[in-house]
């Protein structure tokens, strides 16, 4: 298991980078932190290899293609969720922070990235 995916399975997070147990935002180098987001474990993790963001950005876009392909055969899914998995994703923090996105989709993604 990479250093990133290290950081996200002992605690994942929404809405900050980096967050204490008690959820307040703290630095992702604090001794304190106890969950990070994608972007925040990346920080904590330290230097990367040339075309981890890529690689990642890779992985959430054939996640979500593999997700969109899903919706379409439900004719219960909403018009707006199947505009939502139409657009690429060019900000890895953005799709962290989505309501739907669980730490399994997180895990799944660093999994297939390779990181």
């Amino acid at each position: 298991m990479s250093k990133i995916s290290d950081c996200i399975a002992r605690g994942w997070c929404q809405g900050a980078h980096a967050v204490r147990v008690d959820n307040a935002p703290t630095r992702v180098d604090s001794p304190q932190v106890k969950r990070w987001d994608i972007t925040g474990a990346m920080f904590a993790a330290g230097p990367q290899e040339p075309g981890t963001v890529d690689r990642i950005l890779d992985a959430i876009n054939d996640f979500r293609r593999q997700r969109l392909s899903e919706a379409v055969k439900n004719p219960k899914t909403p018009l707006s969720e199947l505009r939502t998995l139409r657009k690429n994703v060019t900000e890895i923090h953005r799709w962290n922070d989505d309501p739907q996105r669980s730490k399994s989709d997180v895990m799944h993604v660093l999994e297939r990235a390779g990181v």
